[in-house]
């Protein structure tokens, strides 16, 4: 994402994937910190429940979604991330992005372990309407370990 519009932001609560990856690419929010290697943009990709009545709802569910030649840098409920493709260097103790140019060989990966489906879990409270239409849909709410739950991953 080159520049994120005030209109198309997500809710504060969303997570991101660590800044030093971003540094060039969605922090854009001035002409001139455009990254060149983005040429598209993935809209908000969501994924919903629908378990067959006979689901044990006391299994645990493991996600697990990329995206090849970009990076799924927004998300909900909390993921693992990890981003091929992108080089990393120390640096005063911490690892940073040596470069965050985009190609065929970037692969961005979110990772949701130990899910539970079906609760009564409420998501947080929001009034953005990005954020609420989605939850319209007939699916069931699904739970991640940490606690945060929604009607979706995102």
């Amino acid at each position: 994402m080159n520049v994120i519009e005030a209109t198309e932001a997500v809710p504060d609560f969303v997570h991101r994937i660590k800044d030093d990856v971003l540094r060039d690419v969605d922090k854009g929010l001035h002409p001139t910190n455009r990254n060149e290697s983005v040429t598209m943009r993935l809209e908000t990709p969501v994924l919903y429940f629908h378990p067959s009545a006979s689901f044990d709802q006391t299994q645990p569910v493991n996600v697990s979604v990329e995206f090849r030649g970009g990076l799924l840098n927004e998300f909900y409920p909390d993921a693992n991330t990890s981003y091929e493709g992108i080089r990393f260097h120390q640096s005063k103790g911490a690892e940073r992005a040596e470069t965050t140019e985009l190609s065929e060989r970037t692969v961005g990966k979110l990772q949701w372990w130990n899910l539970s489906l079906g609760g009564p879990w409420p998501g947080p409270k929001t009034d953005h309407v990005q954020w609420t239409a989605p939850r319209q849909v007939q699916a069931v709410d699904v739970r991640a370990h940490n606690g945060e739950s929604e009607r979706y991953l995102f």
